[in-house]
Parts: structure tokens; sequence; C-alpha cells
């Protein structure tokens, strides 16, 4: 290989040749023209190995892939765009022969178009607007939130068919009238108890008596046989001493301790059914495991999936879950 410097009718060529055949040139060229500069690297014999700048009147034009990495770093922009004045066309685009369409474009504006999916770990608040393409086509914009980066509550909607219960206490004291009624008409017949707590239909059966009392069909009554007052009434045995009454047990007996919570990897928007347990000292409640049939796990955070010790007279305060089990199949969604 050599170097060959030819000088011609209005050209100029500086290039790496081969000796043994002169039209073959591999390695830096360069190519002076009356309307073009080639500057870069050339390879006669691949057509995809060449890489170098095209300049002709007011533009540049790279024929390989750009790769902006300096050696240092300082506070200018890695990659500035400018528009000389009066511009009017495109800032940036990006084109795809394979589809033949452009995929992102950015005009003098700041108008941004892309054909595709846009991804972004994060998006500022800000203003969205949306534009239809035609008259009456509907255009929408889907935003996906993934569980790790919020919390949205489970939404369960009831239905509330009362509008004749304008106050909430006046259905209570409509239930008590008619409880109170209800047991005004209810009378006992013959031999029957009063039960007010049922329904007249829902009692066993009429107790009535079929015979009356002095009839000669009556059982006949038993009277006391006469009480002799000379025979003195046998002694009585002496009962002894009252057995001693056993030790009250403790109010509150110290708990057993709760077992080892079991390491669970909760997966987001999945029933469970669990046990839990209030460890607070103290409760009422305490040591007591309690069976959840079903758990909702919410994004799958454990601050988020909470068991509150919620009885009687017990402390509010959170519980611990000792195991939890996801349910197979999951309950249909409401």
């Amino acid at each position: 290989m050599k170097w060959r410097h030819f000088t011609g009718n209005d050209f100029a060529v500086l290039e790496r040749i081969r000796d043994s055949a002169p039209t073959t040139y591999i390695g830096g060229r360069i190519d002076l023209r009356p309307g073009t500069a080639t500057i870069g690297y050339e390879d006669s014999t691949s057509a995809t190995a060449r890489a170098d700048i095209v300049f002709s009147s007011g533009q540049a034009w790279t024929r390989a892939r750009a790769r902006i990495q300096p050696d240092t770093g300082d506070a200018n922009s890695l990659l500035f765009l400018q528009p000389g004045p009066s511009h009017t066309g495109y800032l940036l685009r990006a084109y795809d022969p394979d589809a033949t369409a452009y995929r992102f474009q950015v005009d003098k504006a700041g108008n941004t178009d892309i054909n595709g999916i846009m991804t972004a770990g994060n998006i500022a608040t800000g203003t969205v607007t949306i534009t239809p393409s035609a008259a009456h086509t509907p255009t929408s914009a889907n935003v996906s939130l993934p569980p790790q980066r919020h919390h949205l509550p489970r939404l369960r909607h009831r239905r509330h068919d009362r509008a004749w219960r304008p106050y909430p206490g006046r259905q209570r004291r409509r239930h008590r009238c008619r409880r109170q009624l209800r047991d005004l008409q209810q009378h006992a017949g013959l031999g029957q108890p009063r039960e007010h707590h049922r329904y007249r239909h829902q009692l066993d059966g009429d107790w009535i008596m079929t015979t009356e009392p002095g009839s000669p069909e009556a059982d006949p009554v038993e009277e006391p046989a006469p009480v002799d007052s000379s025979t003195p009434p046998p002694a009585e045995a002496d009962p002894g001493p009252p057995p001693p009454e056993p030790e009250p047990e403790p109010i509150n007996p110290d708990p057993e301790p709760l077992p080892t919570p079991d390491t669970i990897a909760w997966e987001p928007q999945t029933w469970y059914s669990a046990t839990a347990a209030c460890a607070t000292p103290g409760c009422v409640q305490q040591g007591i495991i309690v069976n959840l049939p079903m758990l909702y796990s919410n994004n799958g955070d454990p601050k988020y999936i909470r068991v509150v010790c919620a009885q009687d007279g017990a402390c509010g305060k959170d519980c611990t879950i000792l195991t939890a089990t996801k349910l197979d199949p999951q309950p249909p969604e409401e």
C-alpha cells in the first residue's frame, strides 16, 4: 500500500492505494471537487465500511453513525442546535426508511411529534393537550402508573336505595314502633305463654287446655296426708364445714409468646388468607391468633397491608401478620 496525491483539472485527491491495483483505495481519503469536499475513511472493497463527511454549499452530510464522546467535560452543551435567521423548517427529525415515516420531529416552536410509544421514568406536572386527527375521531392518552410509585385505594361502589329515609335516626325509631305495636297485638291464649320476641305465625302451636278444670275427666288432685304432732321430726344430719372455694383465676393471665412471623413475599393487588395476632402488652386480645379468610395486599408494600386490633375493649393498634397464603383461585373483581 502507498499514498498517492493526484491533482487534475479542477480537482484534487489524496488517498491510500494498493500497489497491484491503483483503483483500490483503503484508508483515509480527501476528495476535493468544485461543488463538494469529502474527507473521511474510504474502502473501495466494501460497500458498508465508508465513514466520511461530505461538505457542500450550506450543509455537511455524514455517511456514517455519529458518536459524540469528549474526553473531558465542561459547562457547555454536548449537542447544541441553533437555526439561522428566518428559519421555518424543523429543528430535529428522525426518519425510518423501512416504514417510510418520520418517528420523531421537533419544530422551531418546540412542538414535538412522536410516531410511536414514549416511555418515561418520570414526568413533571404540566398540561397535556390532546388534539384529534380529524372531526368526530376519538383520541385518548393512556397513562400507566406502576405499583412501586403510587398507592391507590381499591374503590368499591355501593348502591343505596333509601329515598324515604332523609334522616339517619328515623329508620331506627320506625322499627322500634313496629316492635311495640307487634307486642301489643300478640295475646297469649289459654295455657299459652307470651313470647314477645316471636311473631304469631312463628310459634310452635297453640298451647290450649282441652279439659276444663272440675270436669269428671280431670285428673284427681292428691291431698297431703295429715301431720301427727305427737311424733317429733327426725334430727337433721350435720352437713359439716362447707367445701373450700376454688382460687379465682387471674383476670389477665400472661399470654403465650407469639410464634415467629413468616417471611411473606406480597404480590400487588392479590387476595390472601392470613392469620394475625395483637402483640400490644395489656390488650385484651394480646396473644390471640385470629384467622382472616380474605386479606387484600393493595400495592404489595407491607406498610399498606394492615390488620387493626378492633375488638371490644381492644387497643386499636396494628396486629402482627403471622402467615399469609395466596388464594387460588382469586375472587372475581367487583
